[in-house]
């Protein structure tokens, strides 16, 4: 079709990095052999339920971690899911009963972590006072016009929740790494309009994500937290009176460590004329939580790992400096997310527990821009609005589902091309 305006492509980056620590010990490190991408590391692809469902591409290893992206298709219409789930080792305790009876000089203390990142929408706004992001603050996750309040001009959007069609996977085998390569593309997506336009007629022709998984397997020595826990029985539960931090033990084993690159290329955005500063603000939203299996040790599961921070943090930097800690224990119960916009001053992300970093979020921050075949610089930013706890399932079932969620976005400049 014929667009009214200049094409536009645009490109973006960013990589998910985890690691998790599979300790000499605590699991029977005899299956985990050779290089990432034998027998331990495997591809799989199937329909999921998870996050809304949809299908997914799949990197396991073993049966303790995996990651992988969920896409929505014909018969469940879905956004982009990047997810990770995998079982970290906090640290060691030696346990003690309420007359001083050491039970156990060396349990683990185990949580199965899960990081995700929902690719929401993609949205048009005039950025009027030229920080580079989008100053506003809404209501839930949707494109209507009620959704936002105290907002920059912002005109129309698209959902990302939709069919992609996925590519062939390729896959390269490194000496100690294997990479997983394709993309998912989503076509003729209708404007919603937020502001005062009309879009009738118009459609976004092609959004297109190209995804490099890539999976490490190397030998590691790590200090490990040693904690010293007493116990008391409570009728048919056992409840952790009191817990001191008192030593490290290094550990060797296997160190697995995954990451997740994404370009991000749009053809064919219908610029508004009236647009006089013209930006495209690509929204996410983020879990960083853990999962409580209930059973065995449930006692401990649940009252030691909050208190060592075995849920996780994530720690930025914004324009001013100030670093700036998330968490579950700081973020509200409800709401939604709907904080002033804060522009990150480095491209990076931390997430952490305790004693070591469980992944990281990058970026670019320099874009390509090109407009009538002149080719300038541009600069991308980052913004985290907001976050806000979460909490899914119960005692009645087999888990419980805690932690944060964050609400975050790449705001790009525009151009005929963006890279």
């Amino acid at each position: 079709m014929r667009k009214d305006r200049s094409r536009g492509r645009i490109y973006g980056l960013m990589a998910v990095g985890i690691v998790v620590l599979l300790l000499m010990g605590y699991l029977p490190l005899t299956a985990v052999q050779g290089q990432a991408g034998s027998g331990f590391v495997k591809e799989e692809g199937k329909e999921t339920d998870m996050f809304g469902g949809g299908n997914i591409v799949k990197i396991r290893f073993g049966n303790d971690a995996w990651f992988g992206v969920i896409y929505g298709t014909e018969e469940n219409p879905n956004s982009i899911v990047i997810v990770s789930i995998a079982q970290r080792y906090l640290g060691v305790a030696e346990v003690y009963d309420r007359s001083g009876g050491k039970l156990s000089s060396n349990y683990p203390l185990r949580v199965q972590s899960i990081f995700a990142m929902r690719m929401n929408n993609m949205f048009e706004f005039n950025d009027t006072n030229d920080n580079g992001i989008c100053d506003y603050q809404r209501h839930g996750d949707g494109l209507n016009k009620g959704d936002f309040y105290m907002h920059e001009p912002i005109y129309k959007g698209v959902s990302l929740k939709t069919a992609w069609e996925k590519s062939a996977v390729t896959r390269t085998q490194g000496e100690n790494s294997t990479t997983w390569e394709f993309s998912l593309t989503a076509r003729n997506l209708t404007y919603t309009d937020i502001g005062e336009v009309n879009t009738t007629g118009k459609v976004l022709d092609k959004l297109m994500f190209r995804f490099r998984l890539t999976a490490h397997l190397n030998e590691v020595n790590s200090n490990v937290p040693v904690y010293k826990i007493h116990i008391e029985s409570a009728g048919n539960r056992e409840n952790v009176t009191d817990s001191t931090r008192i030593d490290n033990r290094t550990y060797s084993g296997k160190a697995l460590s995954y990451s997740a690159k994404v370009d991000h290329d749009i053809e064919g955005w219908d610029f508004e004329e009236k647009n006089t500063n013209p930006h495209l603000l690509l929204e996410t939203t983020s879990i960083i939580g853990y999962r409580i299996p209930i059973g065995v040790a449930k006692w401990l599961k649940e009252q030691f790992v909050s208190g060592i921070k075995g849920d996780g943090e994530v720690k930025f930097e914004d324009e001013n400096g100030t670093t700036e800690v998330l968490d579950e224990n700081n973020a509200p119960a409800n709401g939604s997310m709907a904080e002033h916009p804060r522009r990150l001053k480095n491209p990076r992300i931390e997430c952490e527990s305790n004693w070591e970093r469980t992944g990281r979020l990058t970026w670019l921050t320099n874009v390509t821009l090109t407009n009538n075949g002149t080719t300038t610089e541009g600069q991308m930013y980052f913004q985290v609005q907001g976050h806000r706890k979460f909490l899914v399932g119960g005692y009645s079932g087999l888990a419980l589902y805690r932690g944060f969620a964050l609400r975050a976005g790449f705001s790009y400049p525009a151009g005929e091309i963006i890279y």
